[in-house]
């Protein structure tokens, strides 16, 4: 991950600590926890990916974020703030980089 990638998280993250998980969010609807659980998502979970293109699998990626949105708030921004997995394509190492 490059210094700024590695900044910019570690900065979303603190904000995300900060402002705690009911925060409204710039995005119709959700809470910062919703927010967190989709980036969570979004980088350990690829085939969630698949109910954005595909849309008979849309409910598969809702159900997925609905179970992550339960997780406990603080465990998740952890998550966000370690960085995607290693096997993840946001991964560094992987095809699309952070």
């Amino acid at each position: 991950m490059t210094n700024l990638a590695a900044s910019e998280r570690a900065s979303l993250s603190d904000l995300l600590d900060r402002v705690g998980p009911a925060m409204p969010t710039l995005c119709e609807g959700w809470q910062t926890r919703d927010l967190v659980a989709h980036l969570v998502l979004r980088e350990s979970r690829p085939d969630a990916a698949l109910g954005a293109v595909i849309s008979p699998l849309a409910g598969w990626t809702a159900r997925l974020q609905k179970k992550l949105v339960r997780k406990d708030y603080t465990d998740l921004v952890n998550r966000l703030r370690s960085g995607p997995p290693r096997w993840s394509p946001y991964h560094p190492g992987g095809s699309t980089n952070c």
